[in-house]
């Protein structure tokens, strides 16, 4: 409890003392008149004069109550001052809009690329949104602020009207005091809300100023590309080889330097000072990342002498510090936002250094030449964004730097059309050559385009190309080194535990590599879109022509919904084999499920995950559900009549899986010539595996209907029987003990029941033995039967009884 709510209490406290000792009330007549017989002169004057208004009645204890509360609040209020850390933010928001709408002067002065243009427009986007945060803060603060003020005048009204009746002789002594001293409280409070109010409402205006000078500059740049994209076939300077020009290069240099070198140094001390712990988030990032490094390196070193397979990626955790680095840099975007541009240009060198270190290990040998290259690129990029400024420098290391690709493009095509043959690299190896192939042309072009002067659509092809091939070599670096971490996670607890897992990791790992792959490549096409400049109108045409609606009927579909309805439905797949095969490679074999049981509960969430993906396809359409239901009663009928016997068959197999008379695994006999296994139940039909290797398909509603042998309901164990025919003069007995011996020594023979045998027929000159002996392997009862029966005639003919 705050020392001011204690005082707020103490004083209603005492409120309620005074308001029980003497009760605030109007002036009691100083002698009664007999009833009925007022006094002349005192009816007289009431006569004569109107009777005064009686003093205002309050409750002096709920005022006092009430003032506590609302003075507490408002001492809370006035206390915590919500400018003190907005204003200071503002002032250095304010300082780095001054220079940044130097800079752009400075950069569009030069009638700068697109890609710079995107640059700037960045930065611009985030100090609005700021703004725009600070603004909705100061307004909540200042409503509230609203809110008290009023509760303060109310409260001060309310005393106020209960003066006169304090003034009165017979009034508790001490009342009028206790009510000056709450006005007195409450005007001090409302004065100091008054001035915090004011200094908001001034941090507001301030704020208003800087949304609007931060408008206009987005407004420039917005007209400035908008300019520059109708521009882009139109020549905005002269040759390069002109004389004029090239003596602009050397005039004006140092100044051009100092100045822009200044106003971005200033920016860029400016964004460290506000954003200091953003470097101290980074550096722990870093540390928690080459730390988990650390320590998975050894068993990837023990995982890469088992599977050597896995040596590339097993490369990445040899060097920690780069990988973490790579990884750590992916959230630059969150760790540093709105920087400038001198600071994106420390970054990203920052940035290149691990990012070499870990390409090193991934990329072929024969391209080595071709990364350290496109370091120096990107270098050389770098210089330029910082030097965009400057009059000419920009256009000639543009024009050296086109050059080089274009050689570079060339060496790669004849790099890779002379290297070793490789199979299972060879259509890799074609996509390289084309993209190289495809840059140095654009690489080509560029350089023509800016020799003549047309240094927009130069620039807009050249660093669009480059900046393709940095996002692609960046995001494969990252990429592997996901894959890395993910087979890391694939053979650590609590993943390890699953046998889905064990069994089946190079599947998971395939999987989770075209998942990967689909996640890159619209990453690496939007960011292409952007370095191009066509972002915005591709995007735009995307969801125009998904937003385009066509009629059928009383229906309306667009390309987006019917996009929607199969990716609902494909995701409704891709649901249902996950979970079964979650269940039939995890939870049965752990809870011993049978195999009938577990194929039914498999078959019915695969339906029930179909069904339910096709409701919300049919509601991502836009479908009127009444009209559906009149559809599903319509084919309700169609059933009934024309599709009786596919839906027979339909409920049929929901029986078979429920009421289970047979089982995938089954061996059932439907006729003498008809045998087999049961591989699966499906919504018509069942399968059938015979014994030649053939597949019978039968319909559900005959395994219900009609009559057939179940040899495995319920257990697998089948008799094997065994005739034998011996000459009639053999003594049966010996016979008998030779055969269940044979049966007894066999080890897929079950002991209980045990074997015998029997004499079953008499001829004239020979006698009909049959050995019968059970086995639990149902499956292999043929193979069990032909090995008994010659061990059966090589112990008889060991007895020296011969066979008939």
């Amino acid at each position: 409890m705050t020392l001011s709510r204690a005082l707020s209490m103490l004083l209603a406290a005492v409120g309620l003392a005074l308001a029980a000792a003497v009760p605030l009330r109007a002036a009691a007549p100083a002698a009664e008149a007999p009833p009925g017989a007022p006094a002349p002169a005192q009816a007289a004057r009431d006569a004569a004069t109107p009777a005064p208004a009686a003093p205002r009645r309050i409750d002096i204890a709920q005022q006092a109550a009430a003032t506590a509360t609302v003075l507490a609040d408002a001492r809370e209020l006035a206390a915590d001052d919500p400018t003190a850390a907005i204003e200071p933010r503002v002032r250095q928001l304010a300082q780095s809009v001054d220079f940044r709408l130097q800079e752009n002067d400075r950069v569009l002065a030069q009638r700068p690329p697109l890609e710079v243009l995107q640059q700037l427009e960045g930065p611009w986007r985030s100090l609005r949104d700021s703004l725009a945060a600070w603004g909705r803060e100061a307004a909540r603060e200042s409503a509230r602020i609203d809110r008290a003020i009023g509760q303060l005048d109310e409260l001060h009204a309310g005393w106020q009207a209960a003066r006169p009746a304090a003034e009165m002789p017979e009034a508790a002594a001490g009342l009028l005091a206790q009510i000056d001293a709450q006005q007195a409280a409450i005007e001090t409070l409302r004065q100091a809300l008054d001035a915090q109010r004011a200094r908001l409402r001034a941090l507001q205006g301030a704020i208003a100023v800087q949304e609007t000078r931060v408008g206009e500059a987005q407004a420039r740049l917005r007209q400035a590309r908008e300019d520059a994209v109708r521009q882009l076939l139109i020549r905005d300077t002269v040759p390069i080889w002109r004389a004029d020009v090239r003596a602009r290069a050397a005039v004006g240099f140092a100044e051009q330097a100092e100045t822009s070198l200044q106003h971005q140094w200033q920016l860029l001390g400016g964004y460290v000072e506000r954003r200091s712990p953003s470097f101290l988030v980074h550096g722990l990032l870093v540390a928690l990342i080459a730390a988990a490094l650390y320590a998975a390196r050894h068993r990837v070193r023990r995982w890469h002498a088992e599977e050597p397979e896995i040596g590339p990626t097993a490369l990445l955790f040899e060097r920690p510090i780069a990988t973490a680095l790579v990884l750590s840099f992916l959230g630059n975007v969150w760790i540093y936002p709105d920087a400038p541009r001198l600071m994106a240009a420390l970054l990203g060198a920052l940035a290149l250094i691990p990012t070499v270190i870990v390409l090193r290990c991934l990329v072929a040998r024969e391209l080595l030449l071709a990364l350290y290259v496109l370091i120096a690129f990107f270098f050389v990029d770098q210089l330029r964004a910082v030097i965009a400024a400057f009059d000419l420098w920009p256009r000639l290391l543009f024009l050296a730097q086109m050059a080089a690709a274009m050689l570079l493009g060339a060496w790669i095509v004849w790099a890779l059309a002379h290297a070793r043959p490789d199979p299972f690299a060879e259509r890799r190896r074609l996509f390289a050559r084309i993209g190289a192939a495809g840059v140095g042309i654009v690489c080509g072009f560029a350089l023509l385009a800016n020799a003549l002067g047309y240094v927009r659509l130069a620039n807009l092809l050249g660093n669009g190309a480059l900046n393709a091939g940095y996002v692609a070599l960046i995001l494969y670096a990252v990429f592997r080194i996901l894959d890395g971490l993910a087979m890391i996670a694939l053979r650590l607890p609590p993943l390890s535990l699953l046998r889905m897992v064990r069994e089946h990791r190079p599947l998971i790992r395939h999987r989770i590599d075209q998942v990967l792959q689909l996640i890159g490549f619209p990453m690496w096409l939007l960011y292409t879109l952007r370095a191009f400049a066509v972002e915005e109108p591709v995007t735009q045409a995307f969801w125009s022509a998904l937003g385009a609606q066509a009629r059928l009927g009383a229906v309306r579909l667009s390309l987006g919904d019917v996009l929607a309805f199969a990716l609902a439905v494909w995701a409704a797949i891709l649901v249902s084999r996950l979970v079964r095969f979650v269940l039939e490679e995890d939870v049965y074999p752990r809870t011993q499920i049978a195999q009938g049981p577990a194929y039914a509960v498999s078959t019915m969430a695969h339906y029930a995950i179909l069904l339910a993906g096709f409701l919300i396809a049919v509601a991502t359409l836009g479908v009127d559900m009444t009209g559906f239901t009149i559809l599903a009663g319509a084919f309700t009928v169609g059933v009934g009549f024309g599709l009786q016997n596919i839906f027979n068959n339909f409920i049929s197999g929901l029986i078979l899986l429920f009421e289970r008379p047979v089982q995938v695994g089954d061996l059932i006999e439907l006729d003498p010539a008809s045998s087999g296994v049961v591989q699966r139940i499906g919504i018509r039909a069942s399968i059938i595996r015979a014994a030649n290797g053939a597949e019978i398909i039968v319909p559900n509603g005959r395994l219900i209907s009609d009559r057939f042998v179940n040899w495995t309901l319920s257990n697998r164990r089948r008799i094997v029987d065994v005739p034998v025919a011996v000459p009639l003069a053999t003594d049966p007995v010996r016979a008998i003990a030779a055969l269940e011996q044979v049966a007894r020594a066999h080890p897929q023979v079950a002991e209980a029941p045990a074997p015998h045998a029997i004499v079953t027929r008499m001829g004239p000159d020979w006698m009909g033995l049959e050995l019968r002996a059970w086995t639990p392997e149902l499956e292999a009862a043929p193979r069990i039967r032909s090995e008994l029966a010659v061990q059966a005639a090589a112990a008889l003919e060991a007895q020296g009884i011969k066979l008939r």
